[in-house]
């Protein structure tokens, strides 16, 4: 019998990363065997490796894109403030 809190460790650990076919595929240990082994596999120091990489790597690429969107930001927000300015200074040609 397994414990409630077990099955909440299976999901946990990359259970969505199984493919089933006729048996199952990990996606992420690139590995087919019968259904019977699921539960077994997804507890391997092998899958919890593949899915922590995964986790790291997705967690990395998060990081990245925020760092490109802020500056991106950064760039339009400059872009406008001196697009302001030449406009300013086209206006009042006297506050050079």
């Amino acid at each position: 019998m397994i414990h409630h809190l077990c099955i909440i460790c299976i999901l946990c650990t990359g259970l969505s990363f199984v493919k089933k076919l006729n048996g199952s595929f990990c996606r992420l240990c690139k590995k087919l065997f019968t259904s019977e082994l699921v539960e077994k596999h997804v507890k391997t120091i092998l899958h919890f490796d593949n899915f922590a990489k995964k986790v790291q790597a997705e967690k990395a690429r998060t990081e990245n894109s925020k760092k490109v969107n802020r500056n991106n930001a950064n760039a339009a927000f400059e872009s406008e403030m001196e697009t302001r300015a030449n406009i300013a200074r086209q206006n009042n040609p006297g506050m050079a």
